[in-house]
């Protein structure tokens, strides 16, 4: 009997890059149902996934978070994620993950570098700087 593995897929609708993917398991409630070896799998469409990492997870309680990265130790760009659970703990068949959160960088918007505008009267100067 050939077990396929559970999981989920994301896509998303520009190139997006990740930062991480976190986990929520806990062994201690769910037991058997606790996954053991995740697979995380990256791709520009759902034919051409390919595994950036596979961990294994020991009685995880908590969340779990793994550092996506490609070869050259750079953070990953991608259409697609896939989160595919191989095992569970005691040969479980079905799967419970609490919560899955797929985090990319935070991206800077430094608002003291932006371009404001000069002004010269003495009332729109009054409000040019927020105390």
């Amino acid at each position: 009997m050939v077990h396929n593995p559970s999981g989920k897929t994301s896509s998303f609708n520009r190139k997006t890059t990740i930062h991480d993917i976190c986990i929520y398991a806990d062994y201690k409630s769910d037991e058997s149902y606790t996954p053991n070896r995740i697979s995380i799998r990256v791709g520009n469409h759902a034919n051409d996934l390919s595994e950036v990492e596979q961990i294994e997870l020991s009685e995880p309680s908590g969340w779990v978070c793994v550092p996506l990265r490609d070869a050259s130790d750079r953070l990953i760009r991608t259409f697609m994620l896939q989160l595919a659970v191989l095992s569970n703990h005691q040969n479980g068949r079905d799967t419970h993950i609490r919560r899955i959160k797929v985090r990319s960088p935070a991206q800077s918007s430094d608002v003291g570098s932006a371009r404001l505008p000069v002004f010269t009267s003495k009332e729109f100067q009054q409000y040019a700087f927020v105390r």
